[in-house]
């Protein structure tokens, strides 16, 4: 996908980088909701992050997990 003309940036490389990470901060988000932006970013994202404890108390884990692992998205 082509960036827009006013913004010149590097080539990004493919997965897995090891430069030039992007991460996701889970604060709670649903297993919908990460779907949903894995179905439109996954390309940019290399880590997802399950904060504060949420992963103790997210009944749905093992399915986002498994998004993410599908996604090739390392968490």
């Amino acid at each position: 996908m082509a960036g827009p003309a006013f913004l010149s940036l590097p080539e990004r490389r493919h997965k897995p980088r090891s430069g030039g990470l992007t991460h996701v901060l889970d604060k709670g988000a649903s297993l919908a909701a990460t779907e949903s932006v894995l179905q439109g970013a996954s390309a940019h994202i290399d880590i997802w992050k399950v904060g504060w404890g949420i992963a103790y108390v997210d009944a749905a884990l093992p399915a986002k997990l498994a998004l993410l692992a599908a996604a090739d998205v390392r968490s």
